[in-house]
């Protein structure tokens, strides 16, 4: 489980994201595993990648949290214009 890598000349150093949830060192709790079952897959290139990892250490936070975080405060955003 984890990152999966995609087949294929493009797709290397993590290009594909092959789960959206990505696992880390400081796993999901039950409780978490139990009210966050739904997934989403992306795709980022190597650059948006770090960014992104970067941004979520910088913040304090495992990656799935900070996506997670970042994608519902946009989507309420967004909803609500």
């Amino acid at each position: 489980m984890g990152i999966r890598l995609s087949r294929g000349p493009a797709n290397f150093l993590g290009l594909t994201m092959g789960i959206f949830r990505v696992y880390t060192l400081d796993m999901a709790t039950d409780q978490e595993k139990r009210t966050h079952s739904a997934q989403l897959h992306i795709r980022l290139t190597p650059e948006h990648d770090h960014l992104v990892r970067e941004a979520a250490e910088h913040a304090g936070q495992t990656l799935t949290n900070w996506i997670r975080g970042v994608l519902v405060r946009e989507a309420r955003r967004e909803l609500a214009r």
